[in-house]
């Protein structure tokens, strides 16, 4: 972490107040914790609130480990001044803000404004880590590269991200989520990125944005700001919301630094666009056109749709000067991550793990990557996609007709999957819990196997229907095989 000074959180909002503790000499933060767990000694505490925790429980705990700054809430201050009081005579400084929540952003921003880090952005409706991973692959090559880890992509994980920034990093690549209107405004603030980019517009989040207009609204904040500190954006070519993006920045568009990337037989004039060759178990092979270089690739990740998110990425980095070898070493570095569509083998069975999270977009790409699979018997085991409003029905039933045709036998477990279940035109079952499905796809499996038959077994559901446990299940059961 970059340090900087206590005093630096009060001028960046006036409404954060400092009282320094009584004889305090630390006047730097050279460290910021919200886990009173974690060593603090030194640090600045910030106790933060959520639905199911308030961090001002373990604002004594993290004092007593050490802990040199406290920043609490302004009623948190005014209901416990006798603690907070007692603190400050103990040494301690405090921070007082409205919001903690934003105070940790405020903490980001201090480390933000003083590193000489080229910083990046993304956000989408899926394909965000995908691409973010391909992303600082390709940076990596030209230098030093923090990026988003796991799931940190919301208003904390984003500021404790970009925490980690140190005088050494030359490029931030970060990744931002958002499930309304608004999200990405707040967490932008911080990341001050000098190139954005979207990786698409699609059915995702529709309960919390309300419409997919809504979703695109939301999405376009991240070239919004962007566009205030005279940077790039960089959105897809094409797509339902590609004449917004073309309207709604048709400045930038004419400064040239409004970018578009896709498929070179619909949209030739992007700066980053990509052909694809092949799609198979094996992998995809495909073309990118970078400013007029080509570029041919054969990776071994699974899924069509990852040509795209290679050009995006592509684009991405350079937008921050990666040159054509960067992207060409950095995409054939690039690994599956897992959960996001990674290839598990295991005897007799191909596990295509796409559990961590599904979109309606990204099931439709996964159900084609199963498709791909002709040698083997396919079954498809889905739960419930998640956060989709009023078009939950209807994209749940557009599931099951996608899946038509693209495997032999079709899982499902979930309220909302039983509509996925009626749309599907084939061998099918639906269960009332996992245990149940998990049951049901062993016989399966054990049944392929008597007659020699390998099976492909693809898992996709949204992170709440935790259908991470069939993957878990599948290999326990390989290895109990083994043993």
């Amino acid at each position: 972490m970059i340090a900087f000074k206590l005093q630096k959180l009060s001028q960046l909002d006036s409404k954060v107040q400092i009282l320094p503790g009584a004889n305090a000499s630390q006047t730097d933060v050279t460290a910021v914790e919200t886990d009173s767990r974690k060593p603090c000694a030194g640090a600045l505490f910030i106790a933060l609130k959520g639905e199911r925790f308030d961090g001002h429980r373990f604002v004594q705990v993290a004092a007593k480990q050490g802990a040199a700054m406290l920043g609490i809430a302004a009623d948190f201050y005014a209901q416990e001044k006798a603690l907070c009081t007692k603190l400050q005579q103990s040494g301690h400084s405090l921070v007082i803000a409205p919001d903690t929540q934003r105070l940790l952003g405020l903490c980001a921003l201090a480390v933000r404004q003083q590193s000489t880090a080229k910083v990046v952005a993304l956000s989408g409706s899926c394909g965000k880590t995908t691409v973010k991973e391909m992303t600082a692959a390709i940076l990596s090559k030209c230098g030093r590269v923090l990026y988003t880890q796991g799931n940190f992509n919301n208003d904390i994980g984003v500021p404790l991200t970009l925490l980690r920034l140190t005088p050494q990093i030359d490029f931030a690549v970060i990744e931002q989520g958002a499930s309304h209107r608004g999200d990405l405004a707040r967490t932008c603030e911080f990341v001050q990125a000098q190139s954005a980019l979207i990786t698409n517009v699609g059915q995702a989040h529709i309960e919390g944005f309300g419409s997919p207009e809504g979703v695109y609204l939301g999405k376009r904040e991240l070239i919004e700001d962007v566009a205030q500190r005279g940077g790039i954006g960089i959105v897809p070519a094409c797509g339902n919301f590609a004449t917004n993006f073309a309207h709604d920045f048709a400045a930038m568009l004419h400064k040239g630094r409004l970018w578009t990337f896709g498929e070179a037989c619909v949209s030739p004039q992007a700066e980053v666009t990509y052909k694809l060759h092949q799609a198979s178990p094996a992998g995809i092979s495909f073309t990118l056109n970078i400013r007029g270089q080509e570029l041919t690739l054969n990776l071994p990740i699974l899924g069509a749709h990852n040509a795209a998110n290679a050009a995006a990425a592509a684009a991405l980095a350079l937008s921050v000067g990666a040159d054509i070898n960067a992207i060409k070493d950095g995409l054939e570095s690039c690994q599956t991550l897992p959960g996001r569509l990674q290839r598990v083998e295991l005897p007799g069975i191909t596990v295509l793990d796409d559990a961590y999270n599904a979109s309606f977009n990204a099931m439709l790409a996964g159900i084609a990557t199963l498709g791909e699979f002709k040698d083997a018997r396919r079954i498809l085991v889905l739960g419930d996609m998640g956060e989709l409003g009023s078009k939950a029905q209807d994209l749940h039933r557009q599931v099951g007709l996608a899946a038509c045709g693209q495997c032999e036998l079709l899982l499902t477990q979930g309220p909302l999957t039983t509509l996925t279940h009626e749309a599907f035109q084939g061998r099918k079952a639906h269960f009332a819990s996992q245990a149940e499905l998990c049951a049901a796809l062993a016989k399966e499996l054990d049944d392929a196997a008597k007659v020699g038959a390998h099976c492909c077994v693809l898992i996709k559901g949204s992170h709440s229907m935790h259908m991470d446990r069939v993957s878990d299940f599948l290999q326990r059961r390989s290895h109990a095989a083994q043993a």
